[in-house]
């Protein structure tokens, strides 16, 4: 097949793809004659939401992780593990720590 045949067929697919009558949309507009939209449902009042309430006050944070840490036993009862170069509780040191499809970044699983 020669250049100019290949070019010529080209031409002809682009032109029956540009056509007007390949460009027709269905039409989704859900608005009414006069301009309104009925989107056919209703807000429903879901009333106040129930207090959970204040826990005990210990005078220590609910989430407080120990101010150092030398291994992961120290940060296990707050669910986080020891970044022993920092001695500080953490949520991950590598992926494995954190749950799928979380991935370990900056030792905070997002």
């Amino acid at each position: 097949m020669t250049n100019q045949r290949i070019w010529g067929m080209v031409a002809a697919c682009l032109a029956a793809a540009c056509s007007s009558t390949a460009n027709t949309l269905p039409s989704f507009d859900a608005s009414t004659r006069d301009g309104t939209t009925d989107l056919g449902v209703s807000p429903t009042d879901l009333g106040t939401p129930m207090d959970l309430g204040t826990p005990a006050d210990t005078g220590i944070p609910v989430d407080a992780a120990p101010a150092s840490c030398a291994s992961d036993r120290d940060c296990s009862a707050q669910g986080l593990v020891c970044d022993l170069a920092a001695q500080r509780c953490v949520q991950c040191n590598a992926q494995a720590d954190c749950m799928a499809p979380r991935v370990c970044f900056l030792h905070a699983c997002q």
